[in-house]
């Protein structure tokens, strides 16, 4: 430092040792090599300096493709920053053939192959098994433009020849996988948590519930429920019995019934919630698939005197939504008699079976650690962080605060919650307060590691990742996978691209929209409310049993919070209106009505065929097509309504008593005017018509079953499984199908919807 000319300082006082150094250019300095390198030098540190903050991978383009017949790589232009700080140009698109990439003979080949070697293989075992490498593009300086050099100035020949240039500029290699990362603060607390719960266990508690994993080799098939009937010789169920069948190999369930009237067993296997079963194949080598996906069933018409049930059946037990599969091979029999006996054992069970579908490439998603484990992690540090800290003392506080009793005993009450729900430990056992001491820990490790320290490069390969590659160990590419391995530079562009890809807008053009908006409500004039105008719009808006029209003929159901006791508490508004709450449920206000209509038609019915009567409209009016009612009136007319209704999306005649019958004709007013050449009036009757067609439809439903239910003497009443009979089915068929065109809901179909209505009991 200088503090006048000619006038130096040898350092500033306090200044730290290291630095860069740039050359101090002045008039009649003479220049050296040296200097010029200084001036190079620092310029480039600052450049690699500023790239390495902005860290490294791809900025942009460096897209690479193989091409399996010509055995090349064809890299795109674009520009990375490698781990040092290095710009990555590719100016222009370049190939590069497999053998430029490998020599089997070379050294670097062979490192190669031993990074791809676990440490307990033998290479000679597999002279052929592949191995996985990284595609780099790596940063490389060429030197160019060769000169004669006369370093001595009375020499008359040049004493040698040096590069006048140097070529920034980059190359493809292969190169072991990058070394794994370290493992975070929430990795280590998930390791902790395991002999914490191996010490609980060990001491008398319940160990707290492992953390599932579903790449886990070690997870075990999900039960399934198993569901046995007993039937006499027509078919009528006699009892049933339902058991969860553990999935462990050796694994046996028995019943027993006591039922000398069975003639038929069924034998019915659900998968657990969320599973299926995607194959289930007999001991014949039958295979069954689609038809098997949510409930296996099996039966046995011979269970009289002695009769025998005895089927081996193996089935492939798998999540729906991707994931390990087991396949497990059942077993299951059954004895006939008096007491009949049914026994199920699980002979095998193979797997978990992993698919290496797309779903396996987002193991982890968002997460290093397991995903289960850091998603509870997180939470029970949030809760316990949250009431914790309203214990603590900020810092810089002088003299530091006493803890609030109160406080510090709600804190802890809570913190004891979150572990009893989230980790299944209880912390006033003995031994349970490490669990606490695991997540200070945590925070501990938390705090310690928020400062960035910078980024490291892993090994010496100096350049980016453009893909993974899997290459035999004779030297031949098998294939390339582009997104393995490769990093990107997260720039304001590039994030706003990936957010384009699904239709979100970029992040300046979102904060102006949101600034324009602010600004317009700040602009926006104060206007006062005529208490008047209020009460009316009240009165419009409210009905009498305190429900809120929110339109098309939907209300809002606020009798509950609106009371005394509800959400508000008797709150009143400054100007004395109830501020309204939180929405309930939404109430379809005329599909009520439907239903009140067609109940009160009931009322002359035998009691218990009430009930029955009404579940059997509401099934049949879900399955009826508007498609398929017979014309009432203009048949041309009609059906024109009905293609105007379907476009409105009202396609059953579930659909259509949903709707408000007005509402739904102003709908489809303006089509029916325009295309039937119908005034207003005609165009309402026409919806009109198909409502009363529907209304028909299912009221002679509910004729047919009181009609049958009638006829039935007094000590003999209708209940519920009545309303599968035959003499049940044949009358509503026949009662519905004279309102529908062509041949109507068929005889299975009508036996099917029975059948459901009768299984709800």
């Amino acid at each position: 430092m200088t503090g006048s000319k000619h006038i130096f300082a040898p350092c500033v006082p306090g200044a730290l040792q290291g630095g860069l150094r740039r050359t101090e250019f002045y008039d009649g300095m003479v220049l050296s090599e040296a200097d010029m390198k200084r001036e190079q030098s620092y310029w480039q540190m600052k450049r690699r300096l500023t790239n390495r903050a902005l860290g490294s991978g791809v900025v942009w383009g460096l897209s690479v493709q193989w091409d399996a017949k010509a055995r090349a790589f064809t890299i795109c232009p674009g520009y990375g920053l490698s781990c040092c700080g290095d710009d990555l140009v590719v100016e222009c698109p370049a190939t590069v053939c497999e053998r430029e990439l490998i020599d089997i003979c070379s050294e670097e080949f062979r490192e190669l192959l031993r990074a791809g070697t676990g440490p307990c293989e033998d290479p000679c075992d597999r002279p052929d098994g592949p191995v996985e490498a990284c595609l780099m593009l790596e940063y490389v300086e060429c030197p160019e433009d060769p000169r004669r050099v006369f370093e001595d100035p009375c020499a008359t020949l040049p004493g040698g020849c040096r590069h006048g240039a140097m070529r920034e500029t980059t190359r493809l290699r292969l190169v072991p996988p990058p070394c794994p990362s370290e493992p975070g603060a929430i990795e280590r607390f998930c390791a902790r948590i395991g002999p914490l719960r191996d010490m609980l266990a060990a001491a008398g508690q319940a160990a707290p519930a492992p953390v599932a994993d579903p790449d886990s080799a070690v997870s075990g098939a999900p039960s399934v429920m198993m569901e046995v009937r007993l039937r006499d010789a027509g078919g009528n169920m006699l009892e049933s019995q339902s058991e969860r069948v553990a999935s462990v190999a050796g694994q046996s369930t028995g019943m027993t019934f006591q039922n000398a009237a069975a003639r038929r067993i069924d034998v019915i296997l659900t998968p657990s919630l969320g599973h299926g079963f995607l194959r289930t194949r007999d001991e014949t080598g039958v295979e069954k698939r689609i038809e098997t996906l949510m409930e296996l069933s099996l039966s046995e018409s011979d269970l009289g005197q002695n009769g025998r049930m005895d089927r081996r059946f193996t089935v492939d037990l798998a999540p729906l939504a991707g994931g390990a599969s087991h396949e497990i091979d059942y077993r299951i029999e059954a004895m006939g008699g008096t007491a009949i006996t049914l026994s199920a054992r699980v002979e095998a069970v193979r797997g978990p079976l992993r698919v290496p579908d797309c779903g396996t490439l987002m193991k982890g998603w968002a997460f290093d650690a397991s995903p289960a484990c850091a998603a509870r992690t997180l939470l029970l540090a949030a809760i316990w962080g949250w009431f914790r800290g309203l214990t603590g003392t900020a810092p810089c506080n002088d003299p530091p605060d006493k803890p609030d009793p109160t406080r510090a005993a709600i804190a802890a009450l809570v913190s004891w919650i979150a572990w009893r729900i989230l980790w299944k430990i209880d912390l006033t056992a003995p031994g349970a307060a490490q669990a606490e001491r695991c997540l200070r820990m945590l925070f501990e490790e938390w705090c310690r590691e928020f400062n960035y320290r910078g980024p490291r490069c892993c090994d010496n390969h100096h350049g980016i990742h453009l893909g993974r590659v899997t290459v035999t160990r004779k030297g031949r590419i098998l294939c390339f996978d582009e997104w393995a391995c490769r990093r990107h530079v997260l720039t304001g562009p590039l994030l706003t691209h990936w957010a384009g890809l699904f239709g979100i807008a970029p992040m300046d053009v979102t904060a102006t929209r949101l600034a324009s908006w602010i600004c317009c409500v700040a602009r926006t004039p104060d206007t006062r409310l005529d208490p008047a105008a209020m009460k009316a719009i009240q009165a419009a808006l409210w009905t009498n049993d305190s429900e809120l029209k929110i339109g098309g003929g939907e209300v809002v159901s606020f009798k509950s919070l609106l009371s005394e006791a509800g959400l508000w508490g008797g709150f009143q508004s400054a100007n004395g209106f109830p501020p309204p709450a939180a929405p309930a449920a939404l109430v379809p206000a005329f599909s009520a009505k439907i239903d009140r209509h067609l109940e009160a038609r009931l009322d002359a019915t035998r009691i218990m065929a009430r009930t029955p009567a009404v579940e059997m409209m509401q099934e049949i009016r879900a399955e009826l097509s508007l498609a398929d009612l017979k014309p009432l009136g203009d048949g041309a007319v009609f059906d024109a309504t009905l293609a105007a209704l379907g476009r409105a999306e009202v396609a059953t005649v579930d659909d259509l008593l949903g709707r408000d019958p007005e509402v739904l004709a102003r709908r489809v007013r303006a089509e029916l005017m325009e295309d039937e050449n119908l005034d207003a009036a005609a165009a309402d009757k026409a919806v009109g018509l198909i409502y009363t067609v529907a209304l028909r439809t299912l009221e002679a439903v509910g004729d047919a079953v009181t009609a049958v239910a009638s006829e039935r003497a007094d000590d003999d009443p209708f209940i519920r499984a009545d309303i599968k009979e035959a003499a049940t089915t044949s009358a509503v068929r026949k009662a519905l199908n004279e309102h529908l065109r062509g041949r109507g809901f068929s005889v299975p179909a009508i036996r099917d919807i029975a059948g459901r209505v009768a299984d709800r009991r």
